[in-house]
């Protein structure tokens, strides 16, 4: 894969990451330690675990990206693959 591949696949959620920065400090003040899940411009709404983030993703919109970050004070790095996705 090229380095523009890789690129092209961060910039998938720019978008949405910008959502969560412009978010995050009323995120942190109210649901600390739980998950966002984020679409586009639109909050979806914050949940107690990753796997009832991701389980409301595709209720809600299907088998598409959707973008789901644990608000926390200090960011960690996690990299999730669907299985819906067949990748």
């Amino acid at each position: 894969m090229s380095d523009l591949g890789v690129a092209n696949e961060l910039d998938v959620f720019a978008k949405e990451a910008t959502i969560y920065e412009d978010n995050r400090n009323r995120l942190l003040a109210s649901s600390e330690g739980e998950f966002v899940l984020i679409r586009g411009e639109e909050i979806a709404g914050t949940y107690g675990t990753v796997e009832l983030a991701v389980d409301a993703g595709y209720n809600r919109w299907g088998n598409v990206p959707f973008f789901v970050k644990r608000i926390e004070q200090v960011d960690s790095v996690e990299q999730f693959v669907s299985n819906h996705l067949g990748l």
